[in-house]
């Protein structure tokens, strides 16, 4: 068995093409859980979402949902954030909301949709995602459905607690000589052999927060929330699958899920992964600058024409530029 340790300890959500973050929990029933057995968000929780990029998935979340009228049209606009990893060099396929009692999915095939990486100040692991649709287009099911949703409010983070939302797949815990658990274990594509066990459950976590200050990883240098996982109420991490969720604090969308720690080896099965309890992970707080710089690029998809008057979006870009940098 050769284990390799990675720089730090460290690593971002995302260090391949399929590796996101996700949560490992204890049982759905209060005991020790399998990948499967995991807990399950109680309420349809819908400004927490699913990003499917076709061969990897990510998590979302719901800031902004208004209706608005443009050129003489009546449109519907939704407006995201979610991690720059997730994201940065994919197609976006799909987002699925959990659903009251199934999942909602929305194509941007059918909507005009932006993508913007890099946050404020482009290094950070935060991007916004925008859809706008003509209302007309759209079936009654799925505007009532939109209608009732009730985004959720961007705010700073503070060093009270959070819970973490999420769709990534899970983990298998690991146990020391006493039979305590010490950790949790994930061995990427394990998922493959049982489609229900792989990106699609809703689930949460709550998490004590230990610090909110500066991280820096590869391209990447952002304000982070760490948590220590050892004293959370539901064993976890993030992992696989919940890069970009929705970081909850005092009911307010605080910063989405980015990063964790674990260390990497190898066996007869392959690549495996061991996540401890009690390491610091974390995701990307919001700062008052990236608040602004999400809600500029909302209200700019107002004002987006039609697709195809390039000059128009060229003439949009750089007053939205000239605009951040007189900031």
């Amino acid at each position: 068995m050769t284990i390799n340790l990675k720089f730090g300890a460290l690593s971002l959500a995302l260090v391949t093409t399929s590796a996101y973050a996700s949560f490992a929990v204890v049982g759905a029933n209060g005991g020790d859980g399998d990948a499967w057995e995991q807990y399950v968000a109680a309420d349809a929780f819908n400004q927490s979402v699913r990003l499917d990029m076709g061969n990897s998935y990510g998590s979302g979340g719901l800031f902004s949902r208004e209706t608005f009228t443009f050129q003489g049209e009546e449109y519907i606009k939704l407006c995201f954030a979610t991690a720059d990893h997730v994201v940065r060099n994919k197609t976006l396929n799909d987002i699925t909301f959990a659903g009251a009692s199934a999942p909602v999915t929305l194509s941007p095939a059918g909507w005009f949709t932006q993508v913007h990486l890099g946050g404020y100040d482009g290094n950070d692991d935060l991007a916004f995602v925008g859809m706008r649709a003509k209302r007309s287009d759209l079936s009654a099911a799925t505007l009532t459905f939109l209608d009732n949703l009730a985004p959720l409010a961007l705010a700073t983070p503070d060093t009270s607690d959070v819970t973490n939302y999420g769709f990534g797949t899970s983990a298998n815990y690991t146990r020391d000589g006493n039979n305590d658990i010490d950790g949790f274990f994930w061995r990427p594509n394990f998922e493959d052999f049982a489609v229900s066990r792989g990106y699609t459950n809703h689930r949460w976590v709550n998490s004590d927060v230990t610090a909110v200050e500066n991280f820096a990883y590869s391209i990447y240098n952002f304000e982070a929330i760490k948590w220590n996982v050892s004293n959370a109420t539901t064993f976890g991490g993030i992992n696989q699958g919940d890069s970009g969720g929705v970081i909850r604090q005092n009911g307010k969308f605080v910063g989405v899920n980015s990063f964790n720690q674990y260390v990497e080896g190898s066996d007869l099965q392959g690549l495996y992964r061991i996540y401890q309890l009690g390491s610091q992970q974390g995701g990307n707080a919001f700062t008052q600058d990236n608040i602004d710089w999400l809600g500029d690029h909302c209200a700019e998809l107002e004002a987006v024409p039609e697709p195809g008057t390039i000059a128009a979006l060229v003439g949009l870009s750089l007053a939205a530029a000239a605009k951040r940098r007189k900031r």
